[in-house]
């Protein structure tokens, strides 16, 4: 899972902003802190992140099979090779 920079937003004055992937931190000058978290965004990248990792879990189980068209080939496997008669 990639994680993303925060942004800041750049203003003058107060309150002073940081708007990041999944929550927002707005600054004040009195010294508050009010943080807002995306709740929705948070589910989405997570629920991403783990059907990326079970993919690739799936992909690494795969088994070669030479004569199969749909078969999942890596790097690594290459098909046996034949003598010649």
């Amino acid at each position: 899972m990639a994680t993303r920079k925060k942004k800041e937003v750049e203003t003058e004055t107060w309150p002073k902003i940081t708007v990041g992937s999944h929550s927002t931190r707005t600054e004040y000058e009195d010294g508050r802190i009010d943080f807002v978290t995306d709740w929705d965004a948070l589910q989405r990248d997570v629920r991403e992140a783990i059907a990326e990792y079970e993919r690739k879990k799936l992909v690494e189980q795969a088994p070669y099979h030479p004569g199969y068209e749909g078969a999942i080939v890596s790097a690594d496997s290459k098909p046996k090779r034949t003598r010649k008669k």
